[in-house]
């Protein structure tokens, strides 16, 4: 009789491993979580040709002026029109925003002034625009899926 029960508990140990591994693989198969990552893409519409920097930015990154979680710059001296493409690839699935200058005087910076930057300059805007220096809630946008279509047009 000892011998039985101590199969019926291996068996029950055994159907329980099993129920746990099957639920665990369904949760991080149908759980959105930090593995999940997004293509985001879309159009930065120049006022003419040279330098772009564009920077996808989270909210901490976004402290720093002009930096974020990933860079880019774009060379539109040689392309047809003034309208580039941008895409950022593998970017988890979380809350950032976008942040564009185009350096018209090829000093690889945003030239500021009195009022503010003197160089064409914009964000990915979730609203109206704010008066006086902006936070990361005025430009930035949840990612849960690939994002595309995007439009910023520089100012």
């Amino acid at each position: 009789m000892k011998g039985t029960a101590l199969d019926k508990d291996t068996i029950m140990n055994r159907l329980l491993v099993k129920y746990i591994g099957i639920f665990l693989l369904l949760c991080f198969e149908f759980c959105p979580g930090a593995d999940s990552v997004h293509t985001i893409s879309g159009i930065i519409k120049c006022r003419e040709k040279s330098t772009v920097y564009l920077c996808l930015t989270d909210k901490k990154s976004f402290q720093v002026p002009f930096s974020g979680v990933r860079d880019t710059v774009i060379d539109v001296s040689d392309t047809i029109s003034k309208d580039v493409h941008f895409t950022f690839e593998n970017v988890p699935s979380g809350t950032y925003g976008l942040r564009v200058f185009q350096d018209t005087n090829g000093n690889d910076s945003l030239d500021k002034g009195m009022l503010g930057p003197k160089e064409p300059w914009t964000m990915s805007w979730n609203g109206k625009k704010p008066l006086g220096w902006p936070e990361f809630r005025h430009i930035c946008f949840t990612i849960t899926k690939d994002s595309s279509g995007i439009i910023l047009e520089l100012e």
